[in-house]
């Protein structure tokens, strides 16, 4: 099935809300670290994009207070097609002023060469007194920076 492209890639920045996604290490929100923390709650969220050109995958630990939220996430392209495959995350932030009434986004784990194998990203924690709440994943059809490709439905739905 043919791709077909919007009017505009203004359109398909406007998805995310912003001109480029920040990568994780970006901004305070995270910091990068080794390994996992124990006795946290966990989810794994997978999704395959339409027409079966990639995969994404993030996997979310937190603890009940929200001081502490680790992500990793992972991107596979699977057809030369020319776009990328990422997986991109957006959640919610308490400064310790009151939770954020917008969301944040990253961009994570892209892939764009089906030959090298799937990306997965760092593991990245919470940079505490930060809170994170709301945290979800999509995978997206993309440009190699994470931004969402102008096509017709380039994004599962965020779960």
């Amino acid at each position: 099935m043919k791709r077909i492209l919007p009017l505009s890639v203004a359109a398909a920045a406007a998805v995310l809300g912003m001109a480029a996604p920040a990568q994780a290490h970006d901004t305070d929100d995270w910091n990068r670290v080794d390994s996992w923390t124990s006795g946290l709650r966990s989810r794994t969220t997978q999704d395959t994009l339409a027409d079966s050109v990639g995969q994404g995958k993030a996997t979310i630990r937190w603890n009940d207070s929200l001081t502490r939220t680790e992500v990793q996430a992972g991107a596979s392209d699977w057809v030369n097609d020319g776009w990328c495959v990422a997986t991109q995350l957006r959640y919610q932030v308490d400064t310790g002023g009151g939770w954020s009434q917008h969301y944040h986004y990253r961009v994570p784990a892209v892939d764009c060469d089906i030959d090298d194998g799937a990306k997965t990203s760092p593991l990245y924690r919470n940079n505490y007194p930060i809170k994170v709440r709301n945290l979800e994943a999509r995978v997206c059809l993309a440009y190699s920076d994470g931004r969402t490709a102008p096509v017709t439905n380039p994004c599962r739905d965020w779960s």
